[in-house]
């Protein structure tokens, strides 16, 4: 739901921004009361592979700068001036393309590495 109300608010659906604003909040209210109903032990496993989640949430913000910018490329014309980030030029697509493909590349290498050591101690090496 939380899915469908941003990309109707990206892709400008036709309704007005009251109703995007409200689809926006009551998807993340679904997603509230998804988190208040799980167990403890689910609460324990998020804890540990927190550190993880870093690389997630900077790969999903320069994936969104780079889809913001690519738009404005093929507007031909969105212009930010605050905030240089989103000029819409295409070294700006490319940069942040690449760095939300660093930002995964982090993420699976810190997978892979702990179940390499996990793969280890099994093994008793």
């Amino acid at each position: 739901m939380v899915l469908v109300a941003s990309l109707s608010t990206v892709l400008g659906d036709r309704g007005s921004e009251r109703e995007n604003v409200i689809y926006v909040l009551v998807g993340f209210l679904c997603l509230f009361a998804v988190k208040c109903g799980e167990d403890e032990e689910a609460e324990e496993l998020a804890k540990v592979q927190s550190d993880r989640i870093v690389y997630q949430i900077a790969s999903l913000v320069c994936v969104l700068i780079s889809t913001d910018n690519l738009l404005r490329w093929l507007e031909r014309g969105g212009n930010s001036y605050w905030f240089w980030l989103c000029s819409g030029s295409v070294a700006m697509v490319v940069l942040f393309g690449i760095l939300a493909l660093v930002a995964q590349f982090f993420y699976w290498a810190d997978i892979v590495k702990k179940l390499n050591d996990r793969l280890v101690e099994g093994s008793g090496h």
